[in-house]
């Protein structure tokens, strides 16, 4: 018998943010077949809703929620595996700077990839099925075919029991396992950076505000999630340091909850 995974991986933070984050998240094929997120499936596909974090506004709360809600009941069977990283770190290589993109968009999501396969069961074999969300930095470098030749001839240099079977760019809104993925990670990103809502100006920014009203929101179940993140961080020589996520979410708790103390949020 085989076990089937499907993962969903996404990115948030392009060129011009120094500090981004590349992140997947595996659920067993039969869980993702769960009413509720299926529902919510074909919504997307039929363009009834949409989602993205970064673009996210108030009106859109009650789809947030349920989205979230719906992936929560199966928090069990999902792992989440983030790798973050600062382009600044490898800007200073001495000979291969201009190599930056090729590092990031073919290595990275590699990394990300074969981190949620390489401890399932040598007893019996996984098949996954791999989706990530198109861009143009993908489609370039024919990612999706990399990912599969690369991860599963390096599961045959250790002997791992896995094979990704399918690996796929899809386009953004046609699959609801990416843009939770794009939630999660856009969120985690959110509470890294913990930004101030007020500039040195004093004008407030209503973006910012809108999504601390939402992490605050889900706080009571994003916590548990975010427990069970693993979370990684790429530094120079390739050493890769597994922070615990809790070391940033102590920071930004106490900034949310001071916010709301001073009536920035509507809670």
């Amino acid at each position: 018998m085989e076990n089937q995974l499907n993962i969903y991986m996404d990115e948030s933070g392009k060129e011009k943010n120094n500090v981004s984050l590349m992140g997947g998240i595996s659920i067993p094929k039969d869980y993702y077949k769960e009413e509720g997120i299926q529902k919510l499936n074909e919504k997307l596909k039929s363009n009834a809703i949409k989602l993205h974090f970064t673009d996210y506004k108030p009106h859109s709360l009650e789809l947030y929620v349920e989205v979230f809600d719906a992936f929560f009941k199966i928090k069990d069977a999902m792992n989440i595996n983030i790798m973050a990283y600062k382009r600044s770190n490898f800007k200073n290589h001495p000979l291969l700077a201009s190599k930056i993109n090729d590092m990031i968009y073919e290595k990275v999501p590699q990394r990300v990839i074969y981190g949620l396969l390489r401890k399932q069961s040598d007893l019996t074999p996984v098949i996954a099925n791999v989706y990530v969300e198109s861009s143009t930095e993908y489609h370039n470098r024919n990612l999706d075919k990399k990912i599969k030749k690369q991860v599963n001839e390096h599961a045959l240099y250790r002997f791992n029991n896995f094979k990704i079977q399918i690996s796929k760019l899809i386009p953004k809104n046609t699959e609801i396992g990416v843009e939770f993925t794009d939630l999660i990670i856009g969120i985690v990103r959110f509470i890294m950076l913990n930004r101030p809502v007020v500039n040195e100006d004093g004008q407030i920014s209503k973006t910012a505000i809108h999504k601390y009203e939402l992490i605050y929101k889900l706080m009571p179940k994003l916590k548990i999630l975010l427990s069970e993140i693993k979370l990684y961080e790429l530094s120079q020589q390739d050493h890769l340091d597994e922070i615990p996520f809790k070391n940033y979410l102590k920071f930004f708790e106490a900034h949310m909850n001071l916010l709301a103390e001073k009536g920035y949020l509507k809670v």
